[in-house]
């Protein structure tokens, strides 16, 4: 193997851990930012608009085509949307 094609791969190897550490750290983020917004719904701190502006944010991600294709994103969507749903005053 030639020194280019090697620097080529370690290149793709450092850029496939890249994308696995922000897919990573994305996923943390919407799980913490879903657990606030589930506990500021269920504590009655969010207005209408607010509710109403998560709820269509979550109609409008349901049509998604990477839901479809990725099944890791479908769980993730999933889950967040029971946690939501979960949290709503009765």
């Amino acid at each position: 193997m030639d020194v280019e094609t090697a620097k080529t791969i370690q290149d793709l190897i450092r850029m496939i851990d890249n994308v696995n550490e922000r897919n990573s750290l994305g996923q943390l983020v919407l799980n913490g930012v879903m657990v606030l917004l589930a506990s500021n719904r269920r504590n009655g701190m969010l207005n209408e608009t607010e509710i109403e502006a998560i709820d269509q944010s979550f109609k409008d991600i349901e049509t998604d085509e990477s839901l479809k294709r990725y099944e890791k994103v479908r769980d993730l969507f999933e889950a967040a949307r029971k946690m939501w749903d979960a949290a709503e005053l009765k």
